[in-house]
């Protein structure tokens, strides 16, 4: 008896304990079991009708536990259609999403989607996991997830995904989304690895080709007659793509003007056949002079690309050359740390103009450093789709500067010209191409110090009606740093008026303190001016959104 005990009383430990390893979910009737107070939806669970004439019916006719299921069914025009729900997240953290799955007929494709939303309940971003369900038997679907910095609540759509003409249908069922232990989801490439390529990456995330420190000043879509041009102007890389006898004249063509490229090999990811042609190109042109890094896939989170094909195709370009790294471009900031195991370069694009604030910006650098090493940025210079206008030289300017002072450790530009668009955008033909000529003689200036100077410690008090916007951030970043006996100051002025869509800000005074009992001059070379500087104390003024940069010699810093 003692021991029918015993065997009983460590079984309930077991149960404790495994009930305790469980983490909470954070979906309200999960598995559609429970009913809403008048019957008529399932309990925390509300329809998304989209457009068109979708099906949205709660299933009782098949479940993967219980009896019950949510089930969607759509084609082209219901591609936005599903059941949806909301609840909360915390900012900046890690989750888990379980779901099950079934499709009939199988082969239909499936979107669940997670949507970011602040404080106000407006949409910050948004992470979509596509799929396919191979059979008729259930699967299981897991994918991990970070929140922005903004987001207090998320909306998870469960949504049927049309893929040619067959109407698509899929069924859902025990959804879960709970916390992950960790802060992040699972670790990039090594280091150690990264270190070895002959493109290699410093610790300190600077790239060095043939061992020398490297700033990339890029630019996209430009046709290959174009590069004297882009040249003369002050870039040193460009996209190119193709493999084959195509992706050999791409890159003769950049090694003839003296510019390094970011290479897309052809083929599509998602197959093997087309990771077999990735794989092909690279052992061809893998030992080009011209090639700085391969370019699998854009934005894979917009493109409903799984994380495991990204994996695959990494592995498939990694196999064949050791020596280049793999450069990857996400929108979502949400998607950074889910693709960590397929990149050595993250390039983030979070275009601003005019949908959001420029200090939106600032945190997606801010939240991309801390899942990658290194970190690039992709101005915005462009309109179109939903963006209606381009940005003004000095919003470019802005943009520029803030991914210099938040660690960019390369700039890349958007764009040349639309591809596929005649004569919806062409950047020289804009007002910002002579103000990109100047940014990128800046950037050649600054080079030198952003790549091997030591960061400084130095204080900035503002003042002013527009300190802080409506989150309480600084108006005022900057980055300072030593090199060669002088200290670089970076600053950029990114107050605004909350909610003001013109994007102009009033004049901001600012004081700046150093270290110690400093004296003066105070140089700004780039605008010709000096300020006077008494025990480590200077000031000056900021317009909205402008940048300074400020340069204080050795003698001054005793």
């Amino acid at each position: 008896m003692k021991t029918i005990w015993l065997i009983l009383w460590a079984a309930g430990l077991l149960n404790l304990s495994a009930a305790a390893a469980r983490a909470e979910n954070l979906i309200r009737n999960g598995g559609f079991e429970e009913p809403s107070a008048d019957g008529s939806l399932p309990l925390g669970w509300e329809k998304r009708p989209g457009s068109g004439q979708p099906y949205i019916e709660w299933d009782k006719t098949g479940a993967h536990t219980g009896r019950a299921s949510g089930y969607v069914a759509g084609g082209k025009l219901e591609i936005r259609a599903g059941w949806q729900q909301e609840f909360p997240v915390s900012p900046e953290s890690c989750y888990r999403m379980i779901a099950w799955v079934q499709a009939d007929p199988p082969g239909s494709r499936y979107l669940i989607g997670l949507e970011y939303l602040d404080r106000r309940g407006a949409w910050v971003s948004r992470h979509n996991l596509f799929g396919t369900v191979s059979g008729s038997a259930w699967q299981e679907v897991s994918e991990p997830f970070a929140t922005p910095i903004d987001a207090v609540s998320c909306r998870i759509t469960l949504r049927a995904w049309q893929d040619g003409e067959v109407r698509a249908a899929v069924r859902f069922d025990d959804i879960r989304v709970e916390p992950l232990p960790s802060a992040k989801v699972p670790a990039a490439v090594n280091p150690a690895v990264r270190r070895a390529r002959p493109v290699s990456i410093a610790e300190d995330g600077v790239l060095r080709v043939s061992g020398q420190p490297f700033f990339s000043i890029g630019l996209y879509d430009v046709p290959s007659e174009a590069f004297p041009l882009i040249r003369s102007w002050g870039f040193n890389t460009v996209m190119t793509g193709g493999g084959g006898e195509a992706g050999q004249n791409a890159l003769d063509r950049a090694q003839e003007n003296g510019l390094k490229a970011i290479h897309h090999p052809g083929g599509a990811i998602t197959t093997p056949e087309g990771r077999a042609e990735i794989a092909d190109a690279v052992r061809r042109l893998r030992g080009h002079p011209a090639l700085l890094a391969w370019y699998p896939i854009d934005e894979p989170e917009i493109n409903g690309i799984t994380r495991e094909a990204v994996e695959e195709a990494y592995r498939a370009i990694y196999r064949e050359d050791g020596g280049h790294p793999v450069f990857q471009t996400l929108y979502y900031p949400s998607a950074y740390p889910i693709f960590t195991k397929g990149r050595d370069i993250l390039s983030i694009d979070p275009y601003p103009v005019p949908i959001r604030p420029l200090i939106s910006i600032a945190r997606a650098l801010m939240m991309a450093r801390k899942e990658a090493q290194p970190v690039w940025l992709i101005p915005q210079a462009f309109y179109g789709v939903i963006w209606p206008r381009s940005p003004s030289p000095g919003e470019l300017r802005c943009m520029v500067y803030t991914g210099l002072i938040h660690g960019a450790k390369g700039i890349i530009y958007y764009t040349f010209g639309l591809p596929g668009e005649p004569g919806s955008w062409r950047l020289p033909e804009t007002a910002l191409w002579p103000a990109i000529r100047t940014l990128n003689r800046e950037v050649r200036i600054l080079a030198p110090a952003l790549l091997h100077g030591k960061p400084a410690d130095i204080f900035v008090e503002s003042s002013g009606t527009l300190t802080r916007d409506w989150r309480g951030e600084e108006a005022v970043h900057t980055l300072a740093l030593r090199y060669r006996n002088r200290l670089y100051i970076l600053a950029v002025n990114l107050a605004e008026e909350p909610y003001n869509a013109s994007f102009r800000s009033a004049p901001l005074a600012a004081t700046f303190r150093l270290p110690g009992r400093h004296t003066g001059p105070v140089r700004l070379p780039l605008e010709g001016r000096t300020l006077g500087m008494k025990d480590g104390v200077f000031h000056d003024r900021f317009e909205g959104y402008e940048t300074h940069v400020y340069v204080v010699e050795q003698g001054s810093l005793k």
